[in-house]
Order: structure tokens, then sequence, then C-alpha cells
């Protein structure tokens, strides 16, 4: 008897009791009755260099949490851009893909740092009230991508960046392949 199912190719060989979760998972209300996409075409994870967005216009009279909320979800909507990934040993760790072979490991305020400096002042709103509302709540120049990562530590955008980040980890629910695409090759 082969240890994997004929219709999905799900393989039950690691299980030792193999034939009852075999049987099990033939026997369900909701049959595997599609097959799987052998050779499914992948959509490969850019990194935060290479990340595009085709541009949307910027909520007007949005505080700067609201724009700041809404960039990142406009960024993060396209599955390719997630080039980031929290795994569930560490809260405060992140896996990034900086540029095509660099990956890093990095605390969230370093994570911030990179958004900023790779993402935000390449794409972000540029001649808008968020801009200046920016340079004033952290010091960041949209026209420079050298950010310190240094703002105040009452920063709006900063809490608003952290309430974000874990807002968007708690609902991410493909963390583990998410990090196997970021540490693959491309």
């Amino acid at each position: 008897m082969d240890r994997v199912c004929t219709k999905c190719g799900k393989d039950f060989s690691g299980d030792s009791h193999w034939k009852q979760s075999l049987r099990r998972h033939e026997a369900r209300k909701f049959p595997c009755d599609r097959e799987r996409p052998q050779d499914a075409p992948r959509n490969p994870l850019r990194s935060l260099d290479t990340i595009e967005w085709s541009g949307a216009d910027v909520p007007q009279g949005a505080s700067m949490r609201c724009v700041t909320r809404w960039f990142f979800k406009q960024i993060t909507k396209d599955p390719a851009n997630v080039c980031f990934v929290r795994p569930n040993m560490n809260k405060d760790e992140y896996w990034v893909r900086v540029a095509p072979g660099d990956v890093r490991i990095v605390k969230q305020w370093v994570f911030i740092q990179l958004w900023v400096n790779h993402v935000l002042v390449r794409l972000g709103p540029r001649g808008t009230p968020f801009e200046w509302d920016l340079q004033g709540d952290t010091s960041i120049d949209m026209a420079r991508t050298d950010w310190d990562g240094i703002a105040p530590a009452d920063s709006e955008f900063i809490f608003e960046m952290k309430s974000l980040l874990k807002d968007f980890m708690d609902r991410c629910l493909t963390k583990v392949k998410i990090k196997n695409e970021i540490l693959r090759d491309e």
C-alpha cells in the first residue's frame, strides 16, 4: 500500500500510524478531490530594495498615523512585497531580505530603520502634509536614504509602525512559507 494520498499527494510516510492517518485523511467530510498543482508557478519574493508599488492618492486630511498605516497596507497588499517575517521564537526579531542575497535578522527598531531607508523614502508619498509631519516627528528627510533610526520617544510614526508590525505579524498565516522563501536564493 502506498503511503501517499493519490488525490492530493500528501505523504504519510513520516507518521508511525500512517495507515490510520491515511484512512482518516481519505474519509474526511470534505475529501481532497482536486489535484494539487505539481509545478505551480511561484511568485518570488522581492527584497526591500526592489519592492514595487504603483502608487495611489494619499488620503487627504488624514493624520500621520493613518497615512503610515495606509502606506504599509498598500505595500503589503502584494504578497511578493512581504519580504520579512517574525518567527515565533522571538517577538522582537525580524528576518528581512534587504537586497537579493542579503538576509538579515534584526530587532524591531532596526527593521523600522530599514523600512524607512529602503522603502518609505523611495516610494512614500511626497509633497504632502505627511512628508512634512514625518520630518517634524522623526527628522526623516524623504530625499535621503540614511536615516539613523533615532526618533523622539513620543514619535507618532514609530508608535504606529510598531503597532502595524504587531498587527500584521499576528495575522500572518504563512510565516514558515515566507521564512523559507526569504532564505531561498533567487
